[in-house]
Parts: C-alpha cells; structure tokens; sequence
C-alpha cells in the first residue's frame, strides 16, 4: 500500500512540475539555419600540399593518435531521470602548418570530421570518465537510442550537414602556448571562436590539447526537451581536444 502512494505522489508530483515548466526550451533563441547553401567545411590537401619547405612545416593529422569528445549536461527540475552524455571522434582529417617565422606569419589549422562518425556514450569512455557519468542507468540500449537522436533530423543531421569542422583564421601568441581565432562550422552553421591550446612540436610530431564552450543553440539546434520541458539537456557543449600531426 504505501507503495502504490508513494508512485501516485510522485505522479501528481510530476504532473505539477511539468505544469509549472510548461514548454521550457533550455537554451536561448534557436539561430536560423540557411534553407539555401548551408556551409559545408570540406578540407583540402592541395591547400596545404602546396606550401614550400622554406614556407615551413606542413603536419598531417594522425586519426589513430588524435581524439575530440564533446560533453553534455542534463538539466532540469526531473534530472536525476537523465543521464549526462560524452561524444568522441577519432576518425578526422586535416593538417596544421607552423610558419618558419611564427613572427611573421600565421601557423593554420584545419580539422574536418563526419557527423556519422561521432560516436555516442560509448561504456568504456563513460566509465573511464566517471565521477557523474557513471551509476546514473546508461545501458547500451539508452546509448543507441541517444545517437539515433543525435543523428536524427531534429539535431546533427548527418544527411543534409554530413560534416563538421574547424578552420582557424589567425593565430595568437607563441609556441607552446597559442589562441586559435577559429571558425566553426557545425549544422550549416559557422561561428567565429576563441579557442586557447598548448601545442608542442617535437621533430617530426606536432601535438596539440585544449578545450572550449559552444552553445547548441547557436548553431540552429534546439536542445533535447523532455516530460514537458522539467528534464533536457543544457545548451552548452563543452569540447576536449588531443590532437597529433605528422610531416609524413
């Protein structure tokens, strides 16, 4: 018996909350995608292959030692019956170059990846992580059922915006500690972004680590709203970085 109260409790408990929300969306304005041409990065190698040895030093990106993840949060008055999420990517390409003279000319930056090899809340990730994106009931069905979601038309959309990437317009500072002026483009949308690393080059290995913020909402994606808006996912993405290049 108190069973069965307890579980009307909470029912009413949550239709009160759910109530109160109403249809909360848990970022700001959604930016407007653009219905023609929507940006695509592509990357090209002649770009980079073009550059003379006097020019300086071309790196090439090494998938299988390079890394992104992209972290989400969950939010709201019900969000214990959430889970928090981790991304990662390791299959990309691109290149960076370092300038003879990082004085005179600015070291360039280009990473490109497909949406479709994103890979959604994989177990060994989250446990490695830990902290709260363990014991919160992710199974590998719900981790499945999640990159459905976050390929679906509604968010990534890999059909009509199949990849993601990252372009740096200039660059500040000095080796090992630089600032990427970076634009992004991610859903058919590009945004300019200040982006801090620590980059070492070691003979013929460049490698480079940082972290920063985007806002889901920026790039024309509404954030997963759920139970009428009391459990969603927070507008912030946070991305991590560990990157690996080569001369070749």
């Amino acid at each position: 018996m108190r069973t069965f109260i307890k579980s009307v409790l909470f029912l009413f408990s949550a239709i009160f909350v759910i109530t109160l929300t109403g249809c909360r969306t848990p970022g700001g304005p959604v930016a407007q995608v653009p219905e023609k041409n929507p940006a695509t990065p592509e990357f090209s190698r002649e770009a980079y292959a073009d550059l003379s040895s006097e020019e300086g030093r071309v790196f090439w990106i090494d998938s299988d030692a390079s890394e992104v993840r992209l972290f989400l949060w969950r939010g709201g008055l019900m969000a214990e019956k959430g889970h928090n999420h981790v991304m990662r990517v390791k299959q990309m390409e691109g290149a960076a170059f370092l300038p003879a003279d990082m004085l005179e000319d600015d070291p360039r930056i280009d990473i490109v990846f497909r949406a479709k090899d994103i890979e959604v809340d994989p177990m060994p990730l989250r446990k490695e992580i830990g902290g709260a994106f363990v014991g919160t009931g992710m199974t590998p069905k719900a981790a499945e059922d999640t990159r459905e979601h976050m390929l679906g038309e509604k968010v990534l959309n890999p059909d009509r915006f199949p990849t993601i990437g990252i372009h740096t317009e200039k660059v500040y500072g000095e080796l090992p500690k630089l600032v990427l002026d970076a634009r992004i483009t991610l859903h058919g949308i590009q945004r300019q972004q200040l982006i801090p690393i620590t980059a070492h080059a070691d003979g013929d290995r460049l490698t480079a680590k940082g972290a920063f913020v985007i806002q889901q909402t920026n790039f024309g994606i509404e954030p997963f709203s759920a139970m009428g808006g009391a459990l969603y996912i927070l507008d912030p993405i946070m991305i991590e970085f560990d990157i690996t290049a080569r001369t070749r």
